[in-house]
Parts: C-alpha cells; sequence; structure tokens
C-alpha cells in the first residue's frame, strides 16, 4: 500500500538515486506562453526552478 512518503519521494524510498546528465536546455518556447511572456527563449539553460539551484552536468 503507498504512504505518503513513497509518493512523496518514489526513487528516495526505494534506495535509489537519479543523476541528471543532461543540460535543463530550453528547445521551444509557444508563442504569447507564460514562458515567453517571462523572457525565456530557445536555447536558454535553467539554473533554477521556484528559486531553488537545480544541478546538472556541465
Amino acid at each position: 500500500m503507498p504512504t505518503s512518503e513513497s509518493q512523496a519521494n518514489p526513487l528516495g524510498y526505494l534506495g535509489l538515486t537519479v543523476e541528471n546528465k543532461m543540460r535543463p536546455i530550453v528547445g521551444q518556447v509557444l508563442s504569447g506562453g507564460a514562458a515567453e511572456l517571462s523572457g525565456l527563449k530557445p536555447n536558454d539553460i535553467v539554473t533554477k526552478i521556484d528559486n531553488k539551484k537545480i544541478l546538472f552536468a556541465e
């Protein structure tokens, strides 16, 4: 039976971790969409999400 712990972090609950090896690069930005309105452009590199730094291989 799923628990709140297993639902919040299923990989951690199983003892697994994920290492991001890809650079988080913006591929497309929809014209008139929230990303465009906020200033994102194709090929921008995402370094933070919700003001939290994300780690990626360089």
